[in-house]
């Protein structure tokens, strides 16, 4: 699947029509994915893009200051000189913010829906503590269904927190093990004692458990908001 990014926006001071063809397409595609409930990554790429243009945008009267001028007119009422932006450089730009003017209500009509399956999925997953949670939470393990495979999955993550800046973090998991759904209520009662005796590098992790009744896709949907929402948890 093609995907959207800031460069089909500059793009367009070259080819606005082209431009427009090829935004419309992805975004066309975009929500077909959302339709079915598929919402990474078109979530953060319109996310990405949303957040770009918006800054472009909010940048538009320094570029507009530091083209280059030539004389317009003159006011002899208010005395004073009209200027005009001359040159191809300006004319490219003025026709990008045009077309990024264009754009922004249909980027912001897709990140709507997004959000609004994001917001569904969360508030339809409840995140569980197995056991006694250790007060060093940043390493550790969680399971979570794939209802429409009928698995039980178990991943190991990390989250890394710059000192200086929460906000910067990242957070990465990793897949060690899959249960078939018959197997999954003996896999969560031994789950604790099974993953210190294979990984004995963590001797007391946290282990976390995600419920959802909801089927929407699993690695596109279900795993992703999961994913945030134990970041968001565990967050010091």
């Amino acid at each position: 699947m093609e995907r959207l990014s800031l460069k089909d926006f500059i793009a367009a001071a070259d080819d606005y029509e082209f431009s427009q063809y090829r935004v419309l397409s992805i975004l066309n595609k975009y929500m077909e994915e959302l339709h079915r409930n598929k919402l990474y990554p078109v979530f953060s790429d319109l996310t990405d893009v949303e957040n770009s243009i918006t800054a472009l945008l909010q940048q538009k009267k320094r570029f507009e200051k530091n083209l280059p001028k030539r004389i317009s007119s003159f006011d002899l009422k208010e005395k004073k000189v009209i200027y005009s932006s001359f040159g191809e450089l300006g004319e490219k730009i003025f026709r990008v913010f045009d077309f990024i003017r264009w754009a922004k209500p249909k980027i912001d009509e897709g990140l709507k829906e997004a959000k609004a399956i994001y917001d569904f999925v969360e508030e339809n997953i409840e995140v569980k503590e197995v056991g006694i949670i250790p007060l060093y939470k940043n390493e550790g393990y969680f399971a979570i269904r794939d209802k429409k495979a009928r698995k039980l999955k178990i991943f190991k993550y990390a989250l890394h927190v710059l000192p200086s800046n929460v906000s910067l973090h990242s957070f990465r998991t990793l897949p060690i093990e899959v249960y078939d759904e018959r197997e999954e209520e003996i896999a969560l009662k031994d789950l604790k004692l099974r993953l210190v005796s294979r990984f004995k590098a963590l001797p007391n992790p946290p282990i976390y458990f995600f419920e959802t009744e909801i089927d929407f896709p699993f690695d596109e949907t279900i795993l992703p908001v999961a994913k945030r929402k134990l970041s968001q948890k565990i967050m010091p």
